[in-house]
């Protein structure tokens, strides 16, 4: 199942249709959670330190039991997102806040995954996909500092922005990715690059995700029991 933001619904819809699962919205969900064979439970929304798809830690965490306790074979949540695993050194990310929620007893609830860090540096990162029906392809930027990340997101605009008119909806974004990447390997042969990027179609986002094994909290690391 893909749960969405409000305004996320048509790439969530399309991540849903390559995945072959169903979509609804956050807000559906946590009036009614559904009855749900799958055991990965994905959810795309607007991420950051403090919230993700509009809600905090203590929320999320008891969305994630209310799934659970309805579908006990919830083994796996993806967070779709910027910045779920991102913030300044003086700050927990939103992972280091949800992960010790989620420990019940010597267990976590459910294992949970998001996309690479891309370095312990890195403390800003931003995901780029296409609110368009029919649209495919994600791309993620993760920097050590956010004018790398932003450096990294305009470098992407400027490939878009050559990609021809005629392009298929379908096409057009991924056909940005190449254009891109020259750029950014010219970069990173000059050492002038602060930030990595990770980028592929939405039937290749679901490999290309990281379980969360440690959360921070006051400056130390924690390890994340198994479920």
């Amino acid at each position: 199942m893909i749960l969405y933001q409000d305004d996320h619904i048509l790439r969530a819809g399309n991540l849903a249709r390559v995945l072959n699962e169903r979509s609804m919205s956050v807000t559906a969900a946590v009036a009614a959670v559904p009855a749900c064979a799958d055991s990965t439970l994905t959810i795309w929304g607007h991420g950051g330190p403090d919230s993700f798809a509009d809600k905090t830690a203590p929320d999320l965490r008891g969305l994630i039991a209310a799934w659970k306790t309805r579908n006990p074979q919830l083994a796996t949540v993806e967070l779709i997102t910027c910045d779920a695993r991102h913030a300044e050194a003086d700050r927990d990310s939103y992972t280091d806040k949800l992960m010790p929620l989620l420990i019940v007893g010597s267990k976590s609830l459910v294992a949970v995954k998001a996309l690479p860090r891309g370095g312990s540096k890195a403390t800003w990162s931003v995901l780029r996909a296409v609110e368009a029906a029919g649209s495919n392809g994600y791309y993620f930027i993760a920097g050590e500092t956010e004018p790398a990340m932003n450096q990294g997101a305009k470098v992407l605009t400027e490939a878009e922005a050559q990609v021809p008119a005629s392009t298929a909806i379908a096409d057009r974004f991924m056909a940005a990715f190449p254009i891109a990447k020259a750029v950014n390997d010219r970069a990173a042969m000059s050492k002038a690059l602060g930030y990595v990027c990770s980028s592929g179609s939405f039937s290749q986002l679901r490999a290309r995700l990281v379980q969360v094994t440690t959360y921070s909290q006051n400056g130390k690391i924690y390890a994340v029991p198994g479920v």
